[in-house]
């Protein structure tokens, strides 16, 4: 039992970010480019780099 809670909340948790990245990136003035957000998440700073894009310091122009 305890085995099916952890993963619902595990999925719950995994859903919570991919809508948190998602309104981030909706939301944006640049868009982010994949090159950028593959870079970024292997140094381990995509939330920085997705909130640059947002007020528009990094990524391309819409």
């Amino acid at each position: 039992m305890e085995f099916w809670i952890m993963l619902a909340f595990t999925v719950l948790f995994v859903m919570l970010i991919y809508k948190t990245i998602k309104a981030i990136i909706q939301g944006r003035h640049n868009v982010p480019t994949w090159r950028g957000i593959i870079i970024s998440a292997m140094l381990g700073v995509l939330p920085l780099y997705l909130f640059l894009c947002w007020i528009g310091k990094m990524g391309d122009t819409r």
